[in-house]
């Protein structure tokens, strides 16, 4: 007589559960990878949009930006200076019919963008900024040799290779994590230029 085996037994339901956890143990650990390369990638679509929208007012402020050294977009010494004249109220944040010269706007400009990468306070003329990137670092100058500095040194030489056509090299470093145990932290960088 012969005995017909049903079901499992237990033995064999525990290999199944054991192989079923290291499966599910792997998935884990691809999803965690897979979270910190897409915070990667966000941080550097934020620093190339940040990029673009300062080549944009480099862009719109045209004849200032074509003064080339002397214009107050070659900033390496990162000046800033919020002016709510550019924006068309007073102090007190009250609408106004006022403007302000281009080179007021450059000052502006740099104001609204470093706002926006270093995060700035709300004032009584303009709102909070929220900080873009993790502890970041931006300038923008002339410089012929834009693939080099860091954000202590950012190596701006004032080089123009054309008189005639000024090119803005916009520079901006960032940190997106911690590499290892040991607090060493990966320096992120994304640099562009802008022909005026």
């Amino acid at each position: 007589m012969k005995l017909v085996r049903k079901g499992f037994t237990l033995l064999e339901v525990l290999i199944t559960l054991a192989v079923f956890s290291i499966g599910l143990l792997g998935l884990a650990g691809l999803q965690i990878k897979s979270l910190k390369l897409a915070h990667d990638s966000f941080s550097r679509t934020i620093a190339a949009i940040l990029s673009e929208e300062m080549a944009d007012r480099i862009r719109a402020n045209r004849a200032l930006a074509r003064k080339g050294i002397n214009s107050f977009y070659n900033n390496p010494n990162r000046n800033q200076l919020g002016n709510p004249r550019c924006l068309g109220k007073n102090n007190l944040g009250f609408f106004l019919n006022s403007s302000c010269t281009p080179e007021e706007m450059a000052l502006h400009d740099f104001y609204e963008w470093y706002g926006r990468i270093n995060g700035r306070l709300a004032t009584s003329w303009h709102p909070e900024q929220h900080a873009q990137l993790p502890s970041a670092s931006a300038v923008v100058c002339i410089d012929s040799t834009p693939n080099d500095g860091v954000p202590g040194d950012p190596q701006c030489d004032n080089v123009l290779t054309d008189p005639n056509l000024p090119i803005y090299t916009i520079k901006i470093w960032w940190i997106e994590r911690k590499k290892d145990a040991n607090q060493n932290v990966t320096l992120h960088s994304h640099i562009s230029t802008v022909a005026i």
